[in-house]
């Protein structure tokens, strides 16, 4: 196991633990927003570099408790709009408004930005997982949204480190090459896919001609298949119900970054405007771009699926419970 020079902890309220815990259950590993108040530029000691570890520290019944971590990604200084633009519910609040109250009771007043630490590649532990910090770790108290570190060249620094990891490598799909937890949806619909992607696959390709769909791209290797609706089970292997798309748009399209509507009988992209938040600037100019559909009409996509994509995946970071559970209509 890699030890690092350093871990932070940062101090986060049990509410924000509740929520992220339920997205993860259901969506997996993501990237959340620690939000401060304070903008402490004094101390570039406690400033974590990109890929430090950072764990998530929690108190309840009077004690301090570690509920999970993630790696370092960057700071920002943004709005609370922007911060829930780009985030959603990964901020730990179920909607917009509850947000504005967390940040507001918090210290936060209009005008004034937040400091959110951005954290990806999260594991979040269950209650009984939690991790309590004892006082001989000598670990100082944190008021929230406060940061500090640990030092890995000390014993108690080490017992932290190993102690943490070792617990997350349990909630790690056995054969997974990113170490990522995936969520239980996801976990569902690769059970299903593993008999019949490959076959799907190669017909989606010779449907679009082995292109993109929005950008004509023709390297086979570049391109991937999109599930629009979840494959929870073989009904939904069909050719109305995926997108030949270039590997970035793909996962775009997963993500709810982007999606497609018809208007007419033509099919067009529409694509979040929160991607200029996150530096996508370039895919905007997608935005309406028509898609080169297959000619058969049972091969282009639907209308129910692509209406399904819409309320469910299309930015869904801003709807609490991001990957629902698809209610599953009795087999005719």
């Amino acid at each position: 196991m890699i030890l690092p020079d350093r871990l932070f902890i940062i101090a986060v309220p049990y509410s924000w633990y509740q929520s992220i815990k339920a997205q993860y259950i259901a969506s997996g590993s993501c990237s959340v927003s620690c939000f401060g108040v304070r903008v402490d530029k004094s101390n570039a000691l406690v400033k974590p570099q990109s890929g430090e570890p950072v764990f998530f520290e929690i108190e309840r019944d009077g004690k301090k408790l570690i509920c999970g971590g993630g790696f370092y990604q960057r700071t920002r200084e943004i709005t609370p709009l922007q911060c829930w633009q780009m985030l959603g519910v990964n901020n730990g609040a179920e909607d917009k408004e509850e947000f504005i109250q967390m940040v507001t009771a918090r210290g936060w007043s209009q005008g004034r930005k937040l400091l959110s630490h951005q954290i990806s590649g999260t594991f979040v532990f269950s209650s009984r997982q939690c991790y309590e910090l004892m006082p001989e770790l000598g670990i100082k108290p944190l008021d929230l949204g406060e940061l500090t570190y640990v030092d890995t060249n000390t014993p108690e620094g080490r017992f932290l480190w190993r102690f943490i990891m070792h617990e997350r490598s349990f909630q790690l799909q056995e054969g997974t090459s990113d170490g990522l937890w995936q969520g239980i949806y996801h976990l569902a619909e690769e059970k299903q896919s593993r008999d019949y992607y490959a076959m799907f696959a190669a017909k989606m390709l010779k449907a679009y001609d082995f292109k993109c769909a929005v950008t004509g791209e023709p390297t086979v290797d570049a391109l991937e298949v999109a599930h629009i609706r979840t494959f929870y089970d073989e009904r939904f292997f069909k050719p109305d119900n995926g997108l030949v798309l270039r590997a970035d748009l793909a996962k775009l399209f997963d993500k709810g970054y982007i999606t497609v509507e018809y208007r007419g009988e033509n099919a067009f992209l529409k694509v979040s405007k929160t991607l200029k938040l996150s530096g996508g600037d370039e895919y905007l100019h997608y935005d309406g771009v028509k898609l080169n559909l297959p000619k058969a009409q049972n091969e282009r996509p639907s209308q129910e699926y692509l209406s399904w994509h819409r309320q469910n995946r299309f930015e869904n970071w801003l709807s609490f419970g991001a990957v629902r559970p698809l209610k599953l209509e009795a087999k005719k």
